[in-house]
């Protein structure tokens, strides 16, 4: 949207620059509604703004002259298309804006809140370790008797 407000300045006259303003600060109204405020598409809106408020001559961009033998009907009709055009590609990057806020939202929304992390249940390091040595008694003990009785027969 940006791009093609920088791009539409060049030709745009006053109207559709008015036109194309209420647009943008509608849009920016409703940006800052459905995501956070200060996120890339509304730092974005604001720039287009910034340039629609500020004058030709420091905007640097040359203007268009309108030759001095063309009638005031003329003019106004070229307005009128210019300010449609900007409409048009007003509607279209509102929806395009519309529509990846309301992808991004999708992802924002938490279900379950966080919450900070429970003591682990295994291993079980308390019943573990006697559990082991009575094993390695059991073993031992096996052992033990399987030598003292080989010993005896021998």
């Amino acid at each position: 949207m940006y791009r093609y407000i920088t791009a539409m300045l060049s030709t745009a006259s006053k109207t559709a620059n008015a036109l194309l303003l209420g647009v943008v600060q509608g849009e920016l109204g409703v940006t800052r509604a459905q995501v956070l405020d200060y996120s890339a598409a509304t730092e974005a809106l604001q720039k287009a703004i910034d340039l629609l408020v500020c004058p030709p001559a420091t905007r640097h961009e040359t203007t268009v002259h309108l030759s001095s033998g063309r009638n005031v009907q003329e003019e106004l009709k070229q307005d009128r298309e210019y300010a449609e055009q900007a409409y048009r590609a007003a509607l279209t990057a509102r929806e395009v804006a519309r529509d990846d806020a309301t992808r991004q939202s999708r992802y924002l929304a938490t279900y379950i809140k966080p919450t900070r992390a429970q003591g682990s249940e295994y291993p079980k390091r308390y019943v573990l370790v006697p559990l082991a040595a009575l094993f390695l008694v059991l073993i031992w003990s096996i052992v033990a008797l399987i030598y003292y009785s080989i010993r005896d027969r021998s």
